[in-house]
C-alpha cells in the first residue's frame, strides 16, 4: 500500500508541476501532442521514490508520430489516438482493443508519458523532434 502511495505521489508531482496550458492541443487542432516525438529517457521507480531518471542510449530511442487527423505511428499495433481530457491520451489498435495513458507537455517541446499499468512509476519522456 506504500508503494502505491507513492507512486501516486510521485506521479501527481509531476503533473502537477506543468502549467496548464502546456497541457493544450488535440487531435484536430494542429498543437499540443502532433509531431513527431522521440524517446529520450525513462524511469522505472522501485517504490522508494529516489529512482532517477535513465537517459536512453541511442539504439533504444524510438520515434512515434502523432498526426492531426488522430492517426498514430510507431506504437507497436496502436493506429489512432484521441484526448480524453486534459492530460489523458487514449491509444487505439485495429481490433478496437484501447489503452489509456497520462501524459504531460512542456511548452509542446517535452513530452513525459506513462508506460501503462504500472503497479510503480514507470514513464517515458519524448521530445518533439518535428
Amino acid at each position: 500500500m506504500k508503494r502505491i502511495i507513492l507512486a501516486l505521489s510521485i506521479l501527481t508531482v509531476i503533473l502537477a508541476g506543468c502549467k496548464k496550458h502546456d497541457n493544450q492541443g488535440d487531435a484536430s487542432s494542429g498543437d499540443g501532442v502532433i509531431g513527431t516525438w522521440q524517446s529520450v529517457a525513462v524511469l522505472n521507480d522501485i517504490g522508494n521514490g529516489k529512482t532517477p531518471w535513465r537517459d536512453l542510449p541511442a539504439k533504444d530511442r524510438t520515434l512515434i508520430y502523432l498526426y492531426a487527423n488522430g492517426t498514430a505511428k510507431g506504437l507497436n499495433d496502436y493506429k489512432s489516438y484521441t484526448l480524453e481530457d486534459e492530460g489523458r491520451i487514449i491509444f487505439t489498435k485495429a481490433d478496437n482493443s484501447k489503452i489509456s495513458l497520462i501524459y504531460t507537455l512542456a511548452n509542446n517541446k517535452e513530452m513525459i508519458m506513462t508506460q501503462g499499468a504500472c503497479i510503480e512509476a514507470c514513464l517515458i519522456r519524448y521530445i518533439k523532434v518535428k
